[in-house]
């Protein structure tokens, strides 16, 4: 938060991916600040309404000016997060919440080259590339066979199981949205043949990849379950 600036009341996220669901969550963890979440799908969005306590969870189009009045999104102490898992979405996403008036705008861009366009658009406040920064460390920790969870640093209540995915989990073919994972589970990012993969809501889970999934601390025996 730039000084000066009062605290925000409300965030709207665009996007009830794994990436929108997990910064919902943590936001409730926080407190202080009302949530809506703004998912087009209806089932991902039911899912998303299960998982959150304190978010109301809107099944609209994010790209539509109605649904941004509606969630809110003019007021000088509102903050919009645009997660869609795609970029040419989350910037547009900004555009039109800056248009109605949110007072900060963050959107996630995977393909970096994008980064400095969008910078220069000046209706994003904030831009988000976690890919990159985590692939690195995707390919360390994946590197060898035999390490298959990698604790966390005390900072983050948590940790990152590296899981490969067979033909005998039910969940391989489809898509992230369409699977009922654990509560305080989220696929982070996918590595198929050798190439890091981001891990949105259309992200189809393969036979033969492996994810790296972040499982809360109640989470992770669950996960270990789901997975063996």
């Amino acid at each position: 938060m730039k000084r000066g600036r009062k605290p925000f009341r409300r965030v709207i996220i665009a996007g009830g991916g794994g990436v929108g669901l997990f910064v919902a969550e943590k936001l409730e963890a926080r407190g202080g600040v009302d949530i809506v979440l703004l998912e087009r799908d209806g089932e991902r969005a039911a899912y998303c309404a299960e998982r959150l306590d304190k978010t109301l969870v809107l099944k609209a189009d994010s790209l539509s000016a109605a649904t941004l009045d509606e969630a809110g999104a003019a007021g000088a102490e509102t903050a919009f997060v645009a997660l869609t898992g795609e970029d040419e979405i989350n910037v547009m996403n900004c555009l039109m919440a800056r248009n109605r008036g949110v007072a900060f705008a963050v959107a996630q861009i995977a393909r970096t080259e994008y980064a400095p366009l969008v910078g220069s658009l000046g209706a994003v406040d904030r831009i988000l590339s976690p890919f990159e920064s985590i692939a690195r460390g995707v390919m360390h920790w994946l590197r060898g066979n035999s390490a298959h969870a990698v604790a966390l640093s005390h900072h983050l209540p948590g940790e990152l199981l590296d899981v490969e995915v067979t033909g005998a989990h039910s969940f391989a073919g489809k898509a992230l949205k369409d699977v009922r994972f654990p509560r305080g589970m989220n696929v982070a990012v996918a590595l198929r043949r050798g190439a890091v993969v981001p891990a949105n809501g259309d992200f189809v889970i393969s036979q033969g990849d492996r994810l790296l999934v972040f499982a809360e601390t109640g989470a992770v025996g669950k996960v270990r379950e789901l997975f063996n």
